[in-house]
């Protein structure tokens, strides 16, 4: 099972994802945050395999973020950036 996490500042857009993701064998939605804080703390304590991520967040800038995901959680399979415009 490919536990996916979602870093998202605009709830619509998780809202979208969630719809997508929830008919999906064999992925499993673990949690989601609107900010970059919110994120890092959510790792503290869980684990993801991917992270669909937002780059535009109201705290940090979501390359900056996938950096410091990535430096202190290696084990994660990867971090997409999403970008909308």
């Amino acid at each position: 099972m490919i536990q996916v996490y979602i870093v998202e500042d605009h709830k619509i857009v998780i809202e979208g994802i969630v719809s997508l993701l929830q008919n999906e064998k064999g992925v499993k939605l673990c949690g989601y945050s609107t900010t970059a804080k919110d994120c890092l703390q959510f790792f503290q304590s869980h684990t993801a395999d991917v992270i669909l991520m937002d780059i535009n967040l109201p705290d940090m800038n979501g390359i900056d973020l996938c950096r410091e995901i990535k430096k202190l959680y290696p084990g994660i399979i990867g971090a997409v950036r999403i970008v909308w415009q």
